[in-house]
């Protein structure tokens, strides 16, 4: 069982990395800081979150300079957890053009995703497949 597990994930490694290929070095920002790993294994540039401390929300400012941000860097992509009340980064990504995604951290996010390579394809290929539409 281990074995069928390594070597699926050494082949599903392969192809996600192939897709990550076409956005390295996107610049987004993220909810809170809950992507690191994810955004290190496939070279995303987290550059701010919306919520710069865990559980207290921004301030007029900090959401003012994320907007100021967003436009002066041209950052494509907000990656916000389903969990997380969506009313603040809607309206972020109005004002700026970037393009919200709803990113699903665990298996069961949403009902495509049934095991932890579902996870991996869902999520790489919405990155993918959003910033084509861009």
């Amino acid at each position: 069982m281990r074995k069928q597990f390594d070597e699926t994930l050494t082949t599903k490694e392969k192809e996600w990395n192939a897709i990550a290929v076409s956005f390295k070095g996107v610049k987004v920002i993220t909810y809170h800081n809950s992507w690191p790993n994810f955004a290190e294994a496939f070279g995303l540039d987290v550059v701010n979150h919306v919520e710069p401390k865990p559980g207290i929300p921004p301030s007029p400012g900090h959401v003012q300079d994320l907007i100021n941000q967003i436009k002066a860097e041209k950052i494509p992509l907000l990656l916000i957890e389903p969990y997380f009340d969506e009313k603040l980064p809607q309206k972020i990504a109005a004002d700026t053009g970037a393009k919200m995604l709803l990113f699903p951290p665990s298996v069961g996010g949403v009902k495509e995703i049934k095991t932890y390579f579902d996870l991996f394809d869902y999520d790489l290929n919405l990155i993918k497949k959003t910033l084509l539409n861009h």
